[in-house]
């Protein structure tokens, strides 16, 4: 019974046979001589020789019958040729394949937008990398559900407004960075429009985003940091819910220029000024696996950031001026 567990002598030799001794036993078998097959290798004869010694004793078998000159292949030695070539070829062929990853259809790519831009430069996005893939799925949602998404593998890059840990696993690209601004319909600015941030938050409901959005926490962080305790509050989780919320008169909301870009229709009817110092804002992000996609993310973050200043900011200036001056597109 115990004989079963014992390795049977060869059966993982073969296993643990290496590209390069592969390559060295092939160039032995085109020029016939070791001597030849080192100065073509960058070897000595002797490490050619023991590279085939090696090989012959993982085998179990003689490649080469040395009593002839040039060395004759045997047998053997002509039936690891066959494999030995096409091993080569496959992985140089895999090699570069995976080389060139960055610039090559690759099979499937999956990108995840938050749902804040999906719908500015989703579009525009997808038509311009829409031939990096072989099968493209693109998908929006929050923050929190696309990094989710990233780390278990069910996204390839995200485009996020969330901060992503452990730089070693991912690399980011910052878009844009934006900053947050204080709304409320043009009625409700009739009354409260001269109201300092602490007479606003005593007087009238502040409208804000759920806390399972990274613009809810990043608020929530920042009230608490100048002190601030608005007199009662509202909780949604989009921008549109909130901005109709606002339109309503029903109170006044904090947000950026990004999340407001699909209530412009209504900039006439509302008041928008930039949140009062201490001031703060948010990033966008383009995040990926390091090391996965070489040059991919970076050739999308660039496209991400074309489609940003030459659609979205202008949009944002055209109905709301002066409002994108301290939107900064671009690394830091």
């Amino acid at each position: 019974m115990q004989g079963r567990d014992r390795l049977v002598p060869g059966h993982t030799a073969k296993r643990s046979i290496d590209l390069q001794s592969l390559e060295v036993f092939v160039m032995v078998c085109e020029t016939g001589n070791m001597t030849s097959a080192g100065k073509i290798l960058g070897m000595t004869q002797s490490a050619v020789s023991q590279v085939i010694k090696n090989l012959e004793d993982q085998l179990g078998v003689i490649l080469f019958d040395r009593k002839l000159r040039p060395v004759a292949i045997t047998a053997a030695g002509t039936k690891l040729s066959l494999h030995a070539h096409q091993l080569l070829q496959d992985a140089d062929h895999m090699i570069g394949s995976v080389r060139n990853l960055g610039t090559t259809i690759i099979p499937h790519f999956r990108l995840g937008i938050v749902t804040t831009v999906a719908g500015s430069i989703g579009p525009k996005l997808v038509s311009n990398i829409y031939g990096k893939a072989t099968e493209l799925s693109v998908f929006s949602a929050a923050a929190p559900v696309l990094q989710k998404a990233l780390v278990r593998r069910n996204a390839d890059i995200i485009i996020t407004t969330e901060d992503i840990d452990n730089l070693d696993t991912f690399e980011s690209h910052r878009l844009l960075q934006e900053p947050y601004l204080l709304v409320m319909s043009s009625k409700c600015a009739e009354h409260y429009g001269g109201c300092s941030l602490q007479e606003l938050a005593q007087s009238l409901p502040l409208i804000r985003y759920s806390a399972l959005t990274s613009a809810g926490k990043q608020i929530e962080r920042h009230l608490r940091r100048i002190q601030l305790d608005p007199l009662s509050s509202l909780k949604m989780d989009t921008a549109e819910a909130i901005v109709g919320m606002v339109l309503n008169d029903l109170g006044w909301t904090i947000t950026t220029p990004l999340a407001l870009l699909r209530s412009l229709v209504h900039a006439e009817d509302l008041h928008i000024v930039p949140f009062p110092a201490p001031s703060f804002s948010r990033t966008l992000t383009l995040v990926s696996r390091r090391g996965e996609l070489l040059a991919l993310p970076k050739e999308i973050a660039a496209c991400c950031q074309m489609l940003l200043r030459q659609d979205v900011i202008p949009k944002l200036e055209e109905r709301i001026s002066g409002i994108t001056e301290k939107m900064l597109i671009g690394p830091i």
